[in-house]
């Protein structure tokens, strides 16, 4: 491998640790601001805002990387360099692989631990007749949750005491509630947040953003024609059983610790029968300022460019 080239990527490595670490302070002072100033609870109708601001530590090293430090880089660094990282470099590097390493097989064994428990699920499942575009089946263990399970192919499974215990209406709520996770890719979601979990940092975060997936998931089944009422006592009657639920990537009817969550979603379900509030169009204006910020640094290539090399001198030197 050329000098070039060990140097393209000693130094691309180093962008990306120390914008891991950018990230990570990023996302703490964003969630202590905002329950600073009492907005926090606001969120709670928003998910893509929480989940965006929770993934920085994913979304700017890889961002920073891909879009400024690696193209500035092999415009304008000449090819025969003989410059050799130093040692800071080295270490940046080494860091940045140890975080991408961990991150990699943490993000494989949420997935691995949610396909061996759907095989021991399904060996004891029964398919129902549904006419759900996603298959729904019954579970005989563990019998008392309500859950979607995968991400490309992804199945229903609802335990047979909830399902004894529902009403054709609810139960068709709860189908749909689970539904509208999976539109949403919820539980490739979760497994990027298990993933980049760093021990309890960003569990305050992280509650919040399932309990606003939750509520989305209930306005998505609201709008499709589910009635809140319906929706409203499945839930109640999935909550008495309080059974513990499995450590895997997927998303729950009622997840574990929901206390004054569960309560906000009644009360907000309750507002949606009574027509008090609108669904949220966050996703909207989630693709707008996408779209502004693609604009800008299209706009500003030959700028942000020339910015990312004079950072990646600073780090070379």
């Amino acid at each position: 491998m050329s000098e070039f080239a060990i140097l393209c990527i000693a130094v691309c490595l180093s962008a990306a640790a120390l914008s891991i670490v950018a990230g990570v302070v990023a996302v703490h002072l964003s969630w202590m601001c905002l329950c600073r100033i009492g907005l926090q609870r606001c969120l709670q109708r928003h998910p893509d805002l929480l989940f965006f601001i929770r993934t920085l530590p994913l979304s700017v090293p890889a961002s920073l990387v891909l879009f400024a430090v690696l193209p500035s880089f092999l415009i304008m660094e000449p090819r025969e360099t003989t410059e050799k990282p130093e040692w800071l470099l080295l270490g940046l590097a080494a860091f940045s692989l140890m975080g991408v390493g961990v991150f990699v097989l943490k993000f494989a064994g949420a997935f691995r631990d949610t396909r061996r428990a759907q095989r021991e699920w399904m060996q004891s499942a029964r398919r129902l007749d549904s006419p759900a575009a996603i298959p729904i089946y019954e579970l005989q263990n563990p019998d008392s949750l309500v859950a979607v399970v995968g991400t490309v192919s992804p199945r229903i499974f609802i335990g047979k005491r909830i399902l004894s215990s529902l009403t054709p209406e609810e139960l068709q709520a709860a189908v749909a509630h689970e539904i509208a996770h999976v539109h949403s890719l919820d539980n490739l979601k979760q497994a990027l947040l298990r993933a980049s979990r760093i021990f309890s940092l960003f569990a305050p975060i992280d509650r919040a953003f399932r309990s606003a997936a939750e509520i989305s998931a209930d306005e998505r089944a609201v709008q499709s024609l589910i009635s809140p009422l319906d929706l409203g006592s499945a839930i109640v009657k999935v909550a008495r059983f309080k059974a513990p639920l499995p450590s895997i990537s997927a998303s729950h009817l009622v997840p574990e610790s929901q206390g004054a969550a569960l309560q906000l979603r009644i009360n907000h379900l309750q507002a949606l029968l009574n027509e008090e509030t609108n669904p949220s169009g966050a996703g909207k204006y989630g693709w707008i300022v996408a779209s502004m910020l693609v604009i800008v640094y299209l706009a500003k290539l030959q700028f942000w460019l020339l910015l990312a090399h004079k950072f990646t001198e600073v780090l070379v030197r």
